[in-house]
């Protein structure tokens, strides 16, 4: 009685641990609509980084910008020039006048009619020179009037010359030099701005082809994280697995919904980055894929040609060399004004209008007139301060020169190791890829003759899920490596086959 009692009592026991399962509510579950999308647009245009590149120079907002930004600091140099400009003038008076008058030489009445003509033009030696014409007409009821009615033109030509502040126009020639200096500065940060630009255009171009490839992997693990859930649904109907395996693997299969439909999301966003740097309403299929493409890099002759083709460096020359031209300006306002003045003229006095302006123009009766004029302040405290600034930002300047030679040397070595060690991890990456896989494909085969867990094949499924992710990512980065190795020299555009010409 006692051996039927333990059996009863061991039957009963086995019955409450394997106690019938639904396998309906382990059902596969459904695939949201959402990924029901493409990864890629249907329609879009192919395009490779380098058509990417071509598109960022010509349709980019921040490139489109700086080119008129470009085009308003050439305004500056006509601005600069335009004290050179000739410059017209004329009046015209009448003058009718009965006032009464304290002689009668003056007689009672008086009419004046004058027309005044002047042509004023400064040359770029400072020289300030003025062509003059004028014609009056008077008449009078004075009996001791010679001519009455009597024409008289004056024409001539007025001359001043500075000779200390300003000599021989200096300052002038100065301030356009300046212009033209900060013109020729600004085209380098303007090709630097479009460099700039190209380079996002190309990242963004990068980055979407990772998102795909993210996207396409999530893909991948998801329909094997979906084959895996089925067979250990036929495992669990045969006895073979627990009722905590069903659970872990759809809790797998959910993580990998979940992670394809972030990656879906990232394509998008991806995609619409890329539309943002271009300018472009149309969608795009990157026509190519990351690959493991070795650059190699000479890193003395990248160091040796650095400041020749670093475009900032040329910039920050041509500024020292504005600063310099500044300093000599500013010296030049320390001296007293002193101009020389001089006139050289004639007239033509005639009863009959006609004749007038051709007795002028003859020098028959010539005018000679000179003079020097003294303008001197005498505590000059603002050209004093001008000068003081100017040679304190000379100084200045000359720092920032030094500063950014070394910081360009930086740039390129940490460019240059960056893009190195990127080359390394990528082998890296693709070996523990292999082994990852390996490793799993091992594991899998313990699995399928009862010798491994699900948790085990789960865990090393996810190991191999971020060996591939990292490889992707690395592969990108090492992309992006290479187009800052290119960039931290100002090669980007001459590598796309662009002038510094072709790109303005």
């Amino acid at each position: 009685m006692r051996y039927l009692f333990w059996l009863f009592t061991f039957f009963i026991s086995f019955l409450m641990i394997h106690r019938p399962i639904n396998v309906a509510q382990f059902s596969l579950p459904e695939r949201p609509g959402l990924l029901n999308e493409t990864i890629t647009p249907i329609q879009g245009m192919l395009v490779t980084v380098k058509e990417v590149s071509e598109l960022a120079v010509v349709e980019n907002l921040d490139v489109k910008m700086a080119r008129l930004e470009l085009a308003g600091k050439a305004a500056d140099v006509m601005s600069a020039k335009s004290r050179f400009d000739a410059e017209f003038s004329a009046d015209a008076r009448y003058d009718w006048n009965k006032e009464e008058q304290a002689s009668i030489v003056f007689g009672n009445k008086t009419i004046t009619g004058n027309v005044d003509a002047r042509l004023t033009k400064k040359i770029p030696l400072g020289t300030e020179v003025s062509l003059f014409f004028n014609e009056q007409r008077n008449s009078t009821d004075s009996a001791f009037a010679s001519l009455n009615p009597n024409y008289e033109s004056h024409t001539g030509i007025d001359v001043r010359q500075p000779l200390l502040e300003n000599f021989f126009g200096f300052v002038d020639r100065g301030e356009v030099k300046i212009a033209k200096l900060a013109l020729k500065s600004f085209k380098n940060e303007t090709l630097n701005k479009i460099e700039a630009s190209v380079f996002k255009a190309r990242e963004a171009y990068w980055q979407y082809v990772r998102r795909i490839e993210l996207a396409k992997l999530a893909e991948q693990n998801y329909q094997i994280a979906k084959q895996f859930l089925e067979i250990t649904q036929q495992q669990f109907e045969t006895g073979l697995k627990e009722e905590a395996d069903l659970y872990a693997v759809e809790a797998n299969l959910r993580k990998r919904t979940d992670n394809l439909l972030r990656a879906h999301l990232d394509a998008k966003l991806a995609l619409n980055e890329l539309k943002l740097q271009l300018h472009h309403e149309n969608d795009f299929i990157p026509e190519e894929s990351l690959t493991y493409q070795p650059m190699e890099v000479d890193f003395d002759k990248s160091m040796a040609g650095a400041l020749d083709h670093r475009r900032d460096y040329q910039a920050e020359l041509v500024t020292l060399e504005a600063q310099g031209v500044q300093v000599k300006m500013n010296k030049s306002r320390l001296w007293p004004s002193l101009d020389f003045v001089g006139t050289f003229g004639g007239n033509g006095l005639d009863r009959d209008q006609k004749n007038a302006p051709g007795k002028a123009f003859s020098f028959q009766e010539p005018h000679y007139a000179g003079a020097f004029e003294l303008r001197m302040p005498l505590e000059n405290r603002e050209a004093r301060a001008r000068f003081q600034k100017a040679e304190s930002d000379l100084g200045i300047a000359q720092l920032q020169l030094e500063k950014l030679m070394q910081q360009i040397y930086i740039e390129i070595e940490n460019a240059y190791k960056t893009l190195n060690i990127k080359g390394e991890i990528v082998k890296q990456a693709a070996e523990i890829e292999t082994l990852e896989q390996k490793k799993l494909e091992a594991e899998q085969a313990q699995f399928k003759v009862g010798r491994s867990s699900s948790k085990t094949i789960i865990d090393y499924q996810s190991d191999l899920v971020e060996a591939q992710i990292g490889k992707i990512n690395t592969l990108t980065e090492y992309q992006i490596a290479r187009d800052q190795m290119l960039l931290v020299q100002n090669q980007l555009l001459a590598s796309l086959g662009l002038t510094d010409e072709s790109a303005l």
